[in-house]
């Protein structure tokens, strides 16, 4: 092979820029022509023959040095040549089958560029997610899961790419795998990702040496619940040792919702610098003080906190409220009344947004308390029983398991019945009111509709819980009939003979 001249060589390194600054223009283009479908399609041809191989199961990765060489190929050939005279003659008619041979097209040296920039193109789009291992580094590096999910690299190039819900469900079923978007990291070079690292290592040691005072140690002294309405809930917690100190990050979705993306407690400096250069999210910044005092507004906030950051927040807010009694709060009393720690998830994501829509300040120990049934219910976590008082869990042995398997189905139609009758009195109640204002003063009318739909509300919940009760119950009756017909099939046998037995013997 002919080595190439140093000019060849710099326009060889200016192509392959070209490749990595715009791969989907280079796709597009070799798309567009004969020979760009023939190399596609003998890529594919290739890549599906790699998969089916039997012992040869390495993910595919192209180098910078294979694509050099690849260029070196087919610089060094007639290849350019002939497509000037091809293009300077366009009323040449050239079959289709004749032109890679006529245009000395070498597809085994194209293979590699396109499937080079196919691997750009995945990438470098921002969009999709790499994955974290926080439990260690690599020489002072972050650790992402490598192509195919299959190990570890510090290569961001040859980290696994995830779509936004794919890493998000592995972060959820394991913590310590960190979601990180590509296109938050992919602009900072090794020397800005190194202090990342650096930053989020010592934020990691100022946790691990942290009193437990300042994380995890719910306050024993209790605090005069009806306090809570009287005394600003952002005072209170200001008032807690490093309250204020504490920084968080509440990112918001720029389109208005009011769902909160997520809520990041003490984060790295560089996860906050690649939201706020994303103009998808605003970024608010406050502390760990204002964050609990307006807890009770965030209504999804099961969803925006990892399990570690509710774990930070919750002890925290139960250090400030003390013994979490609310007196008076009838919401908190009504919502949080018969729980069982093992409740389904299902139902306590139901209870919490039933919770929400009657929220008040004064309901934020009754809110905890949910969240952290649904939260130990997600993360398959025991319940922090210390935020509850000391008589929800008094019956260990009434659990949701319990209360399927001892359920009796004439109990469930009647009480489905009653729900039924009391939200039928509820309707006509409301419809009363609306249609008989001069009944009632408009401050009593105000009052009672609210008194309404919160019982209204309620019962409908019990509704969901009927539905889920009925299913279940239906679903143990099944796998109970089902372990009695596989056991009646695995008794022994009857012997026929037995009772004939004595008689042969006095045969005999």
């Amino acid at each position: 092979m002919v080595t190439p001249t140093q000019e060849q060589r710099q326009n060889i390194e200016q192509l392959l820029k070209t490749y990595q600054s715009d791969p989907d223009l280079f796709v597009s283009v070799a798309s567009a022509t004969d020979t760009g479908k023939k190399v596609l399609d003998a890529i594919q041809r290739y890549e599906f023959q790699r998969q089916h191989q039997s012992g040869n199961l390495e993910p595919t990765h192209i180098s910078e040095q294979q694509v050099l060489h690849a260029l070196e190929v087919i610089d060094a050939s007639n290849y350019h040549e002939a497509r000037r005279e091809y293009d300077n003659n366009p009323h040449i008619e050239t079959s289709e089958d004749a032109e890679p041979e006529s245009m000395n097209v070498y597809t085994f040296a194209m293979i590699p560029l396109v499937e080079y920039a196919r691997q750009q193109m995945v990438n470098r789009d921002p969009n999709l997610y790499v994955l974290q291992d926080s439990r260690s580094m690599a020489d002072g590096r972050m650790l992402f899961w490598s192509e195919k999910a299959r190990g570890y690299t510090t290569d961001l190039e040859r980290a696994h790419r995830f779509t936004k819900q794919e890493a998000i469900a592995q972060n959820e079923d394991r913590e310590t795998d960190i979601p990180h978007r590509v296109g938050d990291l992919s602009p900072a070079s090794p020397s800005m990702r190194e202090a990342a690292t650096r930053d989020q290592v010592a934020q990691s040691k100022k946790h691990s040496a942290a009193t437990p005072k300042q994380f995890n140690e719910p306050a024993t002294k209790p605090i005069d619940a009806n306090a809570v309405d009287t005394l600003s809930l952002e005072d209170r917690f200001s008032k807690l040792d490093r309250g204020t100190d504490i920084p968080v990050v509440v990112i918001h979705r720029a389109d208005g919702s009011e769902d909160i993306e997520t809520i990041m407690i003490d984060p790295p400096a560089y996860l906050m610098e690649g939201y706020i250069k994303n103009h998808d999210y605003q970024v608010e910044q406050t502390n760990l003080a204002t964050l609990a005092a307006r807890f009770w507004t965030i209504h999804n906030v099961q969803d925006a906190l990892s399990y570690y950051n509710w774990q930070l927040l919750s002890n925290f807010m139960a250090d400030g409220l003390g013994s979490i009694e609310s007196d008076g709060d009838n919401l908190s009393e009504e919502l949080t009344d018969s729980l069982v720690s093992d409740v389904p998830e299902r139902l306590a994501v139901k209870r919490l947004d039933l919770f929400d829509r009657h929220a008040t300040p004064a309901s934020t120990p009754g809110k905890m308390r949910l969240v952290e049934l649904v939260m130990a219910s997600r993360y398959g976590e025991p319940v922090n029983e210390s935020l509850f008082t000391n008589e929800t869990f008094n019956h260990p042995e009434r659990t949701w398991r319990s209360i399927v398997e001892g359920a009796d189905f004439g109990h469930l139609v009647e009480w489905s019945n009653s729900v039924e009758h009391d939200l039928n009195q509820i309707e006509l109640e409301m419809k009363h009111l609306h249609r008989n204002p001069q009944h009632t003063t408009n401050a009593e009318r105000a009052d009672r509709l609210t008194e309404l739909t919160f019982q209204r509300d309620c019962l409908e919940y019990e509704q969901e819980e009927i539905a889920l009760l009925d299913d279940q119950m239906h679903s143990h009756i099944a796998r109970l009939d089902r372990q009695n017909r596989q056991a009646e099939q695995t008794l022994p046998a009857l012997d026929d003979d037995l009772d004939d037995e004595p008689e042969m013997r006095m045969g005999q």
